[in-house]
């Protein structure tokens, strides 16, 4: 909360370098499995152009520290700090958030917070950012968005009510 409320306060620019390191630690220790070999290997070790096909796998993360990160996302949303660029790469970490599922040592579901963390950012997002600005927004300037989700869904919009639906 007092993130978002300090970022309000800095310049444009400054802004951006808060939200690019919230988006950054969410990239930390996240996996991607080659479709053809099923290795693992980090993001950040896979060119982006490159990285398309590749499925991404979380199972590396910490969900407690995911779960502080989605809802710093939700609290720079709600106070509108987040300029209005960096929403596709927002929206792609609430969308992975909302899709979080790792399993304890027993076998339970530790993905809940994450799951709610995410759900806070979307309603967020919906209450401060307007129709049109999302609306605007490219869908496929959102990583992770699949063939299937190009076909289904017209915008970003009815991409994030699907994926909420299939949350829910």
């Amino acid at each position: 909360k007092a993130l978002s409320m300090i970022t309000l306060k800095l310049d444009a620019s400054m802004a951006a370098e808060v939200v690019e390191a919230v988006l950054g630690s969410l990239s930390e220790n996240v996996l991607l499995s080659d479709p053809q070999t099923g290795r693992l290997m980090a993001k950040t070790d896979v060119a982006v152009d490159r990285s398309a096909g590749h499925k991404r796998n979380l199972s590396a993360v910490d969900p407690l520290r995911w779960h502080g990160l989605m809802l710093t996302l939700g609290h720079l949303l709600f106070r509108k700090s987040a300029p209005t660029y960096q929403l596709p790469d927002i929206i792609e970490a609430l969308l992975l958030g909302l899709e979080f599922e790792q399993r304890s040592n027993v076998g339970t579901s530790i993905g809940v917070a994450v799951r709610d963390g995410a759900c806070f950012g979307i309603w967020a997002l919906a209450r401060k950012y307007g129709t049109s600005e999302v609306a605007d927004l490219n869908i496929s300037d959102i990583a992770g968005v699949t063939k299937e989700d190009l076909s289904r869904a017209e915008g970003v919009l009815q991409l994030v009510v699907s994926r909420l639906v299939v949350a829910a």
